[in-house]
């Protein structure tokens, strides 16, 4: 995740301002704006952006990338894990789904799980199944097609039978 995003999200509690602190980063290639491009939140120095922000930092924000961290909402405490570089901001029923995903994160930064134990969520299957679809699932083949049937099939549940979408 790029530190500067942090100017641009808001918790999806309260609608306030995000802490970032990075567990693990990755080097990319920067480059150093001619002024701070950040009007709410500087990520690099975890302030409220402000005149005496220097393009100098913006240029070391700009040079890694947050591939493990936390995000913490200034306003109200709530935590939300990055992982992979993606900021996971979901309610706490959504993210058991991806704890059970991403186990090793989640026994490298126990804190972050959870407390609300998983629940069954109309919800949280449609988030496993997109992200089962989109993680597990190989290019299309001739698997892809039964696969998708299956999935398919099990989404619609009694509602309706696959058959019934012929032509």
């Amino acid at each position: 995740m790029r530190r500067r995003l942090v100017d641009l999200l808001a918790c999806p509690r309260c609608h306030g301002t995000f802490r970032a602190e990075a567990f693990e980063e990755a080097k990319v290639p920067g480059m150093r704006p001619v002024a701070a491009p950040c009007r709410v939140v500087c990520a690099w120095r975890n302030t409220k952006a402000d005149a005496s922000i220097d393009p100098d930092d913006c240029a070391r924000c700009y040079a890694s990338d947050i591939v493990e961290g936390k995000l913490t909402c200034v306003q109200c405490a709530a935590v939300f894990p990055i992982i992979s570089g993606v900021p996971r901001l979901i309610v706490a029923t959504l993210l058991s789904q991806i704890a059970r995903r991403y186990p090793e994160f989640f026994a490298r930064h126990p804190e972050l799980l959870p407390a609300t134990p998983p629940v069954v969520d109309p919800l949280a299957d449609t988030l496993e199944s997109f992200t089962r679809q989109r993680l597990d699932l190989r290019p299309p083949g001739p698997e892809f097609a039964r696969q998708w049937r299956e999935n398919l099939a099990r989404n619609l549940g009694p509602a309706l039978p696959v058959e019934q979408l012929r032509d």
